[in-house]
C-alpha cells in the first residue's frame, strides 16, 4: 500500500510538471523575443549619484547604438527584466489612505521605445514618449490586468502613488494601457500580469538592461555594444551579452530538472509497486489455492476466479491511490512554485495517473490471476483430504 501511495503521489507530481513544462516551453511571453540581445549595465553610485546623471547616460547609450549596423530597435529597461521580474511594490489609487495595503504590482522603468521595440500592443491611450522626462508630468502605463482590477470603469487619467515610492513621492497619471506580458516565467499567471511601467527618465535605475533587436545574431553585436558603453564610461565592468530566448530557456531549466527527477523517481517507484503487487497477489493465490479449488469444484467458472483476483488487486490499488492523492494534496504548495498554467492537482493529470495505476495493477495481477484459474479442483480436494 505504501509503495502504491508513494508511486501515485510521485506520478501525479511528475505528470503535472510535465504538462506545465510543455505549456511553458510552448507559450508566447506576449512580446517578440526573437533576435533580441540583452546587455546588463550597473552604474556605480559614486559616479551616478542623481537621477539626471543616470538619465543622461541612458540617453547617450540609446543614441550611440543607432550607429551600429544591424540594430533595428534599442530600448532601456530597469533591473526587473523578464522572465525574472520578481520585485514588487504596492499601488495606491489616488484618494486611498496609507492604512490600506493597496494592490501588489511589479514596477518597470523603461524608455519610450520599449513597447514598440518589443511589439507590446497599446490597448488604450498612448505608450511612453521621449517628452516624458524629469521635469514633465509624472506618467505611467499599466497592464490590462492592473487597469481592470484597479479601475474597472476606466484607467486613463487616473492617478496613483506607490509604497515604497518609485522615482520620489509623486502622483503618477495613467496615460496608457498595454497588453499583459509574461514577465515572470512560470510564476504568478493565475491572476494575470500586474505590471506598471514608469518612464526611465522619471524613475531611473542604476542597474538596468540595454535591449537591442537586430537583423543578425544578437551575440555578434557584443563587441560593438561593449565598445559603446566603454566610450561613455570606461570604468564599467560588463557581463557577456545574452539573448532573450536564452533567458527563457534558462528559466525553464529548473522546472525541467525537477520534472526529470520527479518522473524518474515516479517510474522507479511505479516499477517497485508493480513488483510488490505481483508478489502480494502471487502469495494470496497460493494461500487461497484450496479455497479457489473448492469453489471451482462447486461450479465457479475460471472467468469468475480471474475476475475475483483482478478485483482484489484493483481494491489494493484504489486504497493506495486515495492515499497518494492525499499526499499530493499535502505537498501542493511545494509543487505550485514550479508550475505554469496548470494546478498541482490538475484533473486531466489525475485521470491519466488513475488509468496508469490501474493498468499497472491489471498487468501485475494478471499472472497470479491466470495461475489461479489453472488450479485443479481434484488435486486440491485430495490434498485437503
Amino acid at each position: 500500500l505504501v509503495q502504491i501511495a508513494l508511486a501515485a503521489a510521485l506520478v501525479i507530481a511528475g505528470g503535472v510538471l510535465m504538462r506545465s513544462l510543455r505549456i511553458l516551453t510552448g507559450s508566447s511571453p506576449g512580446f517578440d523575443q526573437r533576435r533580441l540581445g540583452v546587455l546588463r549595465i550597473n552604474l556605480p553610485a559614486s559616479s551616478y549619484a542623481d537621477s539626471e546623471a543616470i538619465a543622461s547616460f541612458g540617453r547617450r547609450l540609446e543614441g550611440e547604438t543607432t550607429a551600429v549596423a544591424g540594430i533595428e530597435a534599442r530600448m532601456l529597461t530597469g533591473p526587473l527584466l523578464a522572465p525574472n521580474a520578481m520585485m514588487s511594490t504596492s499601488l495606491l489609487a489616488e484618494g486611498e489612505g496609507d492604512s490600506r495595503d493597496g494592490v501588489q504590482i511589479f514596477r518597470h522603468s523603461v524608455s519610450s521605445a520599449y513597447f514598440a521595440g518589443l511589439g507590446i500592443r497599446v490597448l488604450e491611450g498612448r505608450g511612453l514618449e521621449e517628452g516624458d522626462r524629469v521635469d514633465a508630468t509624472p506618467v505611467v502605463v499599466v497592464s490590462a490586468t492592473v487597469a481592470h482590477n484597479v479601475w474597472p470603469d476606466g484607467a486613463l487619467g487616473r492617478r496613483l502613488r506607490t509604497v515604497p515610492t518609485v522615482g520620489g513621492d509623486r502622483l503618477w497619471t495613467v496615460v496608457g494601457v498595454v497588453d499583459d506580458v509574461k514577465q515572470r516565467g512560470h510564476i504568478g499567471l493565475g491572476g494575470g500580469e500586474v505590471d506598471v511601467y514608469f518612464p526611465f527618465e522619471q524613475a531611473p535605475e542604476r542597474s538596468f538592461f540595454l535591449l537591442a533587436r537586430s537583423s543578425v545574431d544578437p551575440r555578434s553585436l557584443e563587441p560593438q555594444l561593449h565598445d559603446i558603453v566603454h566610450r561613455i564610461d570606461s570604468r564599467l565592468a560588463l557581463a557577456p551579452l545574452e539573448t532573450m530566448e536564452q533567458r527563457y530557456r534558462d528559466d525553464a531549466g529548473d522546472q525541467r530538472f525537477a520534472t526529470v527527477l520527479t518522473v524518474s523517481f515516479g517510474l522507479i517507484t511505479l516499477v517497485l509497486a508493480a513488483i510488490g503487487i505481483h508478489g502480494m497477489m502471487a502469495v494470496t493465490v497460493t494461500q487461497r489455492a484450496q479455497e479457489i479449488g473448492i469453489r471451482m469444484a462447486l461450479g465457479a467458472t475460471r472467468r469468475s476466479v480471474l475476475v475475483g483476483v483482478l478485483r482484489q488487486g484493483a481494491i489494493l490499488v484504489s486504497c493506495g491511490l486515495v492515499v497518494g492523492i492525499v499526499l499530493a494534496f499535502a505537498f501542493r504548495r511545494l509543487l505550485q512554485g514550479f508550475l505554469f498554467g496548470v494546478g498541482p492537482l490538475d484533473p486531466a493529470t489525475l485521470l491519466a495517473v488513475i488509468a496508469i495505476l490501474f493498468t499497472v495493477a491489471i498487468i501485475s495481477t494478471l499472472g497470479p490471476a491466470i495461475r489461479a484459474t489453472r488450479i485443479d479442483p481434484a488435486t486440491v480436494i485430495r490434498s485437503e483430504g
